[in-house]
C-alpha cells in the first residue's frame, strides 16, 4: 500500500497516471511557460492559502475527567486563529577536495527536518479561558509551585509522554474549503505532529500601560515531532471527510456542519440553517429539500 501511494498517487491522488495536468505542459503545442500562460484549459489553478483547519487526533484521555479540559479539543479546533512554525527542510552538505588542483566537491551527508516548534494563535475572551485551558495542561504536566507531575496522582495514570502529550494533524486546504463532494481534493498540505505538548503559557497580556485599551490574542507554543509526505496526505483526507467537513448529533469536531450537510436525518441541522444567523442565506437551499 504505502510503495502504491509514494509511486502512483503522489501529488494528483484523484486523477490516474498518464492523466495529470504535467501531461499538458509538454510539447511543442504547448502554450504552457512559452511566453503565455494557458487561460484556456485552466489545468494549473495558482496556489490561494489562508485556508486551514488543526485537528486534534489524540489528546491525553484524562481530559475527558477534567471539567475544563474535556473542552480543550472543541475550543482549541474552532476557536483557532493562525499557525506558525513551518519551515524549510534542509539538506545538510558536506565537502571534500578533489583531484590535483584540490577543487571542492559538495555531497549530501544529512537532511536537517526542524519544524518541531510551533505556535497557534487563538481570540481571548473575558475570564481568559483559553489561557486557562493551557494553564492546566502545563501545571498538570509540571506544577509550578513543586515542579512535581500532579495529573498522575490526580487521574491514576502512569507518568510519561504517552499520557501527557497528544498527537496534532495540521491540514491546509484549497478555498472551497467545505466541499465535501466525493470526487473534489481540497487538501493542499498536511503535516501530522506526534508527542504534542505546550511548553508555557503567556500572563504577558494582562501588563498595564495607562491609556492603551487592547484585545490581546493568546499565542501557545507547541513542541512536536513533525511527518508528512503521501501516507500523511491520505490521513488528512479521510481525517477532512469523516471529520471536519461532517456533522452527526454528538460531533464536536465538525466546523461547517450545517453548510454542507445535505442529509435528510439531520432535522436539527435544516433548523439551524432556516432560523438560526445565517437562516436567510441557507434557508432557501434548505427549504428546496422540504
Amino acid at each position: 500500500m504505502a510503495n502504491e501511494i509514494l509511486t502512483k498517487r503522489t501529488i494528483f491522488p484523484k486523477m490516474k497516471e498518464g492523466n495529470t495536468p504535467f501531461e499538458y505542459a509538454k510539447g511543442a503545442s504547448s502554450q504552457y511557460f512559452n511566453g503565455i500562460d494557458d487561460m484556456i484549459n485552466h489545468k494549473f489553478t495558482v496556489l490561494t492559502t489562508g485556508y486551514a483547519f488543526i485537528y486534534w487526533v489524540h489528546l491525553p484521555d484524562w481530559f475527558a475527567k477534567d471539567g475544563d479540559l474535556q473542552y480543550f479539543k472543541v475550543m482549541t479546533q474552532k476557536n483557532f486563529v493562525s499557525f506558525q512554525g513551518l519551515s524549510t527542510v534542509q539538506l545538510s552538505t558536506g565537502n571534500y577536495q578533489s583531484g590535483f588542483a584540490g577543487n571542492e566537491v559538495t555531497v549530501p551527508n544529512g537532511v536537517e527536518r526542524g519544524n518541531t516548534q510551533f505556535t497557534i494563535e487563538h481570540i481571548e475572551y473575558s475570564g481568559s479561558p483559553m489561557r486557562r485551558l493551557y494553564q492546566k495542561w502545563v501545571n498538570y504536566i509540571r506544577d509550578h509551585r513543586t515542579g512535581i507531575a500532579p495529573y498522575c496522582k490526580i487521574f491514576n495514570v502512569e507518568y510519561g509522554p504517552a499520557t501527557y502529550s497528544g498527537e496534532l494533524l495540521y491540514i491546509t486546504v484549497r478555498p472551497d474549503a467545505n466541499n465535501n463532494n466525493e470526487d473534489a481534493d481540497i487538501l493542499e498540505s498536511a503535516v501530522y505532529y506526534s508527542n504534542v505538548f505546550p511548553t508555557n503559557y503567556d500572563l504577558g497580556m494582562y501588563n498595564y500601560q495607562r491609556g492603551q485599551q487592547e484585545n490581546p490574542h493568546f499565542n501557545a507554543e507547541y513542541v512536536g515531532v513533525p511527518d508528512w509526505g503521501p501516507e500523511v496526505d491520505e490521513f488528512a483526507r479521510k481525517v477532512l471527510k469523516e471529520h471536519i467537513l461532517n456533522v452527526t448529533e454528538d460531533s464536536e469536531d465538525d466546523v461547517f456542519g450545517f453548510l454542507t450537510s445535505g442529509s435528510n436525518t439531520q432535522e436539527d441541522v435544516k433548523i439551524m440553517a432556516k432560523d438560526g444567523t445565517l437562516g436567510k442565506i441557507y434557508g432557501d437551499y434548505y427549504a428546496d429539500e422540504d
